[in-house]
């Protein structure tokens, strides 16, 4: 029943890029009775589908497979991720390389 609720609503996701050099990216977030969480990007377009009495994920090349009642609760949330560095942080040392000849 959660994987069925789940099919319908993967195809809803945003993404938005701004200036600072973060993205706002939407993940399905799988979370199962043993506490293990699995969060997929939206924007990968994860594929679900059933294989017996388990929920297989496919996303990219990672793929889970997990048995239906195994799966407590499913969510989508929304981060915003960095997408550059903005600024390199000073070591205090630096490290000359030797003349060229």
């Amino acid at each position: 029943m959660v994987a069925a609720a789940i099919m319908t609503l993967a195809p809803l996701h945003s993404q938005a890029s701004s200036a600072n050099g973060t993205e706002t990216v939407t993940y399905l977030v799988l979370t199962q009775t043993d506490g293990t969480i699995n969060k997929f990007s939206l924007n990968e377009a994860p594929v679900l589908s059933y294989a017996g009495d388990s929920l297989v994920v496919t996303c990219g090349s990672d793929q889970l497979m997990t048995a239906l009642e195994g799966l407590r609760d499913y969510s989508f949330t929304t981060e915003q991720i960095t997408t550059s560095i903005k600024d390199v942080p000073a070591t205090g040392s630096t490290q000359q390389l030797p003349p060229q000849t």
